[in-house]
């Protein structure tokens, strides 16, 4: 029987498996997680708006039903072609045919240095550090304006006037006083850091 290792179990490792769940092949998938992550709803997931769980799905669930394929929790570290062999951290694996489907990394069109000022959204790791960064500069912005209140300031319009990039320290005198709102501009601006 030819065994067919499939390296990576996101929507590429998955459709190749499930093309070969009939067949007379021995699949086996290996995957440094033992989740199918759907990608393209991270973004609620940094937003709060869903739990990880909701866009994780355990792998050996998916293919519960079926006899084929074998999933293995492990990472790739390494190819031989010359002897149709895989490394693993755990294990070494002969294969005759192999699927190599490990997803892509951040571009960051040519400009590599762009990496230190954003934050990648490609795994949930990355996502819920995201959404802690997001929930704790929204607590910082809810403490500023009760402070504010507490000052006579609205702080409303200060962080509407943020959000819309509209924001300015110089137009801060409200009642065209020449009181200037205590939030330095560090301040606001490390509300991610």
């Amino acid at each position: 029987m030819n065994k067919i290792i499939i390296v990576g179990a996101g929507f590429a490792g998955l459709q190749a498996a499930k093309g070969l769940t009939t067949s007379s092949f021995d699949v086996t998938i290996i995957d440094k997680n033992n989740y199918h992550l759907f990608q393209p709803l991270l973004y609620q997931v940094a937003t709060a708006g869903l739990s990880p769980a909701d866009i994780a799905v355990p792998i050996r669930n998916i293919f519960r039903s079926q006899q084929n394929p074998k999933v293995i929790l492990d990472e790739l570290i390494g190819i031989n072609p010359q002897l149709n062999q895989i490394k693993t951290r755990n294990n070494t694996y002969i294969y005759d045919f192999l699927v190599i489907a490990t997803g892509s990394e951040p571009s960051y069109f040519g400009h590599d240095q762009w990496k230190n000022f954003s934050y990648g959204l490609k795994n949930i790791k990355d996502a819920t550090s995201m959404r802690t960064k997001i929930l704790k500069a929204f607590e910082k912005a809810e403490r500023i304006k009760n402070e504010a209140a507490n000052r006579g300031s609205s702080m409303h319009s200060y962080i509407e006037q943020f959000l819309l990039g509209k924001f300015n320290l110089d137009l801060l005198n409200e009642d065209n006083k020449s009181k200037k709102m205590a939030i330095p501009t560090v301040t606001v601006l490390s509300l991610w850091r």
